[in-house]
């Protein structure tokens, strides 16, 4: 038996929901933050306490938002303000999660937030929350309202960054004051670009920990909005007196890990879903296969951000070399990253016996990727851990550019297959090209440049990296040229299809012939490589 120390604490934060499944409790999860505020010697009860509630659902019922982006850019500024703001994000975004962070409980522990902070769809008759598998909640406003009715004592204020969430008096700004569940709430009464509603939410936060009412907070704060005045319900004579000095303390709602930074990411809703049902049933294992450049890494990253909730025992990722870097992993390599992430230092005894142990004992996700790099005899141990040490409330995402032989359930586990080999539909194909020449600051915000996108979107099929290739050389090559090469498959273009491709002509052995078969769909007629 190893000897292992544990590098972080995760206690006393689970419940065991009906289905068996351990999850955070989402009643604590202002308790935990507390922990650390009194950690680095500040006083949670003097300072301004917001739960934030930021909802994309990913079930292709609703336009995507990169609300990773904006929990970024409020956390942010919110640090940047140097006030004394306790943000937490609540995960997963449900109806039922935010009953129970508003629970009697929480008030017991003093903990209760003062602020609800939404951001997400909205519609004069109510808000688009989430399931707990990821799909649209469309709850209305008297479902919100239901929901909240048992809540400790009324929030201060909600303030919903919603497009139109206070336009009507049905919405659910009016009915919660109204309702007496908000002593206050601040609404827009038009649709209201992203940035300017994280602006004005921060700057909002900020004027109330320095000492203003609220009406005059709104006032200071509209400055940011510029397409329409911000609407204000209830008390705005409400003030948040007795706050101390100090500095923000924030935190994502996640459990502790060492996921890289989210990438990315635009639909494949059908995928994160049956990857959400497999994870809702531990133990799991999913393999995602396919060619390179398809986005099976940020599928995974992706899939791992929205279901690390599941897992208070730690998110660990690992990943092997790329096959174009000409050296292989061992099996003891991704254990001892992934023993890494999850802060085990093992004493003794290999590195494998203390990762199992841990599993069995603390709910955890494995992430590993580029599989394909371990040879045969390191492939059959990195699966044999998998498929029969893997701690029963625990799971494990995996990708490869091929499916292996031998992936067949041995012990308890059966693995489910996710094959990858189609590009992104022509919406998230379109928005995703955008998005990369936004964040490059490529000048394609014209007429010309949408039409080169979607033509670019059309001869790519949607692939992920090809797309990526033409939307950074649109920055130094003539559109017009550029696409009739992408078009043609030659120039630049061609090169990066031998490098995306070229695994197949190495790999088209008997294991890999029929995945490498059903790649060829990516491509036009007569255009796919020899």
């Amino acid at each position: 038996m190893s000897n292992v120390q544990i590098g972080h604490d995760v206690t006393n934060s689970t419940i065991t929901t009906g289905s068996g499944n351990l999850v955070i409790h989402i009643g604590q999860v202002m308790l935990r933050v507390a922990q650390q505020a009194r950690q680095q010697h500040q006083d949670p009860a003097r300072m301004l306490r917001v739960l934030a509630l930021l909802s994309d659902p990913q079930d292709g019922t609703v336009a995507p938002l990169d609300l990773g982006q904006e929990w970024h850019e409020l956390a942010q500024q919110v640090r940047a303000s140097d006030a004394p703001i306790l943000l937490v994000r609540l995960i997963p975004p449900t109806l039922d999660g935010l009953r129970s962070a508003l629970s009697p409980r929480a008030e017991e522990q003093g903990m209760l937030p003062q602020v609800l902070h939404f951001s997400g769809h909205a519609w004069r008759d109510g808000l688009v929350l989430e399931d707990d598998l990821g799909r649209a909640h469309r709850a209305t406003t008297a479902e919100v309202i239901a929901a909240l009715k048992g809540a400790a004592r009324p929030l201060d204020l909600v303030v919903l960054n919603g497009c139109e969430s206070a336009a009507h008096a049905r919405s659910v700004a009016q009915a919660m004051v109204d309702a007496g569940i908000a002593r206050a709430a601040v609404g827009h009464t038009l649709p209201v670009r992203d940035r300017e509603a994280i602006a004005f939410a921060a700057r909002l936060y900020r004027e109330l920990t320095d000492g203003f009412p609220l009406r005059e907070a709104v006032t200071r704060a509209q400055r940011a909005v510029t397409t329409h005045p911000v609407l204000l319900l209830g008390d705005g004579d409400l003030r948040f007196d007795g706050l101390s000095g100090g500095h923000p303390l924030i935190d994502d709602g996640r459990p502790p890990g060492n996921l890289p930074a989210r990438p990315l990411f635009f639909g494949r809703a059908a995928e994160l879903l049956e990857i959400a049902r497999a994870l809702a049933h531990p133990p799991a294992v999913v393999n995602v296969s396919g060619p390179a450049g398809i986005g099976k890494s940020a599928l995974l990253l992706e899939a791992a951000y929205r279901n690390a909730w599941r897992f208070p025992g730690g998110v660990a990722f690992a990943e092997g070399p790329f096959p174009e870097e000409g050296r292989e992993a061992t099996a003891a390599d991704l254990f001892a990253s992934l023993a890494q992430g999850l802060g085990l230092e093992v004493e003794s005894g290999p590195v494998a016996d203390a990762l199992a142990m841990w599993t069995h004992t603390h709910p955890t996700l494995l992430v590993l990727d580029n599989l394909e790099s371990l040879p045969e005899e390191e492939w059959r141990q990195a699966q044999d851990f998998l498929l029969r040490r893997l701690g029963p409330e625990s799971a494990a995402l995996t990708a490869a550019r091929l499916r292996r032989k031998g992936t067949r359930g041995r012990g308890t586990l059966t693995p489910r297959p996710l094959r990858l080999h189609e590009g992104l539909d022509e919406k998230a194909a379109f928005r995703y090209a955008q998005e990369r020449a936004q964040r490059q600051g490529l000048p394609l915000g014209s007429e010309a440049a949408h039409r080169f996108i979607a033509e670019a979107v059309r001869a790519t099929d949607g692939h992920p990296q090809l797309l990526q290739l033409v939307v950074a050389l649109a920055e130094e090559r003539e559109l017009r040229a550029l696409l009739r090469e992408v078009a043609e498959r030659r120039g630049d273009f061609a090169a990066q299809l031998e490098t995306v491709y070229g695994w197949s002509a190495q790999r088209l052995t008997e294991r890999g012939a029929l995945e490498a078969w059903r790649s060829l769909l990516l491509f036009p007629a007569g255009s796919a490589p020899e």
